[in-house]
């Protein structure tokens, strides 16, 4: 299974570090097994959008000034895949990360998965591994909208009001 990865960015070069944001685009490479990266940036005047071209020749650029929610809005309707993941610019995902809950994502009962953030070096704190729950001990009402793998089928109607 091949699912649609989408991340917003805007300068990430420049706010997190040049060599930091390799690491998070070569995490996404090397992880998850991606059938588009849909990116959607904020006109970034860096080299954010070289970096991602240089793993992801063929990643969907969209280029707005949309704030998050209509960003992330704008991805989702670029969706093809059963299945999507919303990553942070800033995020290192894990290794067996998508294995670990690929099996949790079959259940009829689950909408989304999400990630935990830690961060790799507390002088760097906006630097997350993103950590994956694996035990639904109870519903949880809101999931953090970086680190997180959806069905599309459980947001493709839901519509931010202009």
């Amino acid at each position: 299974m091949k699912i649609d990865v989408v991340i917003l960015t805007k300068n990430s070069c420049s706010r997190i570090g040049e060599g930091m944001f390799r690491k998070c685009i070569a995490s996404i490479k090397k992880n998850i097994p991606v059938n588009n990266l849909i990116v959607i940036d904020a006109f970034s005047s860096d080299n954010t959008i070289k970096i991602i071209k240089e793993y992801f020749p063929d990643a969907l650029i969209i280029e707005t000034r949309a704030k998050r929610g209509k960003a992330r809005e704008i991805g989702i309707k670029k969706v093809s895949t059963d299945y999507f993941m919303f990553v942070g610019s800033d995020i290192i995902v894990p290794k067996d990360y998508f294995k670990k809950v690929l099996e949790k994502l079959e259940s009829d009962r689950i909408g989304a998965i999400g990630g935990v953030a830690i961060p790799t070096d507390l002088t760097l704190w906006r630097i997350y591994y993103c950590q994956q729950i694996l035990r639904l001990q109870k519903e949880v009402v809101h999931i953090d909208g970086n680190n997180v793998i959806i069905k599309t089928s459980c947001v493709s109607d839901r519509y931010i009001d202009p």
